[in-house]
């Protein structure tokens, strides 16, 4: 149980870890680079990946606790192909 509950802190470090890069990448320029939106791009999946991960650990350790990604999708969370898309056919329609 002291090994799994590390994991989940570790996946939760990384994933503040993540968005506080995003944070910082997102307020340092008026303009972002080509480089660095696909690197936005990028952390973004990674979020999303480690998200779900931590959903399943979460959910294993404590089903009273588990994540809910998205309060429409009740019969249950999205799959990783479905978070994708829908981040990229939003990023598609802002540019």
């Amino acid at each position: 149980m002291p090994a799994e509950l590390g994991e989940i802190e570790a996946i939760r470090r990384e994933i503040w870890k993540l968005l506080q890069l995003q944070m910082e990448t997102l307020s340092s320029a008026q303009e972002l680079s080509d480089r660095q939106i696909i690197e936005c791009y990028n952390r973004q999946i990674r979020v999303l990946e480690l998200r779900e991960k931590l959903e399943m650990r979460s959910s294993e350790n404590r089903p009273e606790f588990a994540l809910r990604l998205n309060a429409e999708t009740e019969s249950g969370p999205r799959t990783l192909r479905e978070n994708i898309d829908s981040f990229l056919t939003a990023a598609q329609a802002v540019s």
